[in-house]
C-alpha cells in the first residue's frame, strides 16, 4: 500500500527524505533493482514472539525406534562431510 508517494530529490551526500510516517533513525534497506530502480524498506523488529517453557530432562526414555531413525540420520550426514585432513 503506498499512501505516501512523493517525488524527493537526493541531496549531495546521495541522502533521502523518507515521509514523516518513518521515523528518524530508523533502519531501511535499499535494494537496487536495476541501474534506475531502487526499492526502500524499512525493518521494523518482529512483533510475534513465543515463548515455550519446557522442563529439563533428565534421561529419555528408551525407543529403539527413535534410536534407529537417529542412527539412519547421523550416518547420511557423515557422508555429506569432507574428508578430515590431519596436520
Amino acid at each position: 500500500m503506498v499512501s505516501d508517494l512523493k517525488a524527493r530529490t537526493v541531496d549531495d551526500h546521495r541522502r533521502v527524505v523518507l515521509p514523516e510516517s518513518c521515523p528518524a533513525g530508523s533502519t531501511v534497506i535499499v535494494q537496487q533493482l536495476d541501474e534506475d530502480t531502487y526499492i526502500v524498506r524499512r525493518q521494523r523488529p518482529r512483533q510475534h514472539l513465543f515463548v515455550v517453557l519446557e522442563r529439563d530432562v533428565e534421561k529419555l526414555r528408551d525407543d529403539p525406534d527413535m534410536d534407529a531413525l537417529g542412527e539412519k540420520a547421523s550416518k547420511a550426514g557423515l557422508k555429506k562431510l569432507p574428508k578430515f585432513d590431519e596436520l
